[in-house]
């Protein structure tokens, strides 16, 4: 967001013109995550168990700490885990996309919906 907001300054805009401009790159960023993301959107799972699997997982946790932690069983979370890493740069797009303790359809649906408002 920062080269949106030098950009804009360079032009003499205002702080509310650069808000607006910043907003509609997040807005844009966010857009995009979700269309990438559809294709591991499972109703009982959420962006923010996807992401904590990804991050748990990155830093060596075995999948059965991580089933503990997410009150899931192991097997479950392992399988979400090799779907999730089918998505390239998951991750990114995750923290892109935002997260959201609701389930995946209501959490896209609220992005999505929020785009009609624009």
């Amino acid at each position: 967001m920062a080269k949106v907001a030098t950009v804009s300054a360079k032009r003499g805009e205002t702080q509310l013109q650069v808000a607006l401009a910043e907003a509609r790159e997040q807005r844009r960023i966010q857009l995009r995550a979700a269309r990438l993301l559809v294709q591991v959107v499972h109703p009982l799972w959420s962006p923010d168990e996807d992401s904590r699997i990804l991050k748990m997982k990155s830093q060596g946790i075995h999948f059965t700490a991580i089933s503990d932690d997410l009150g899931r069983s192991r097997i479950a979370v392992e399988q979400r885990w090799h779907r999730l890493r089918a998505v390239p740069q998951v991750q990114q797009l995750l923290i892109d996309f935002g997260t959201s303790e609701k389930r995946w359809p209501d959490a896209l649906m609220d992005v999505l919906g929020a785009g009609g408002a624009g």
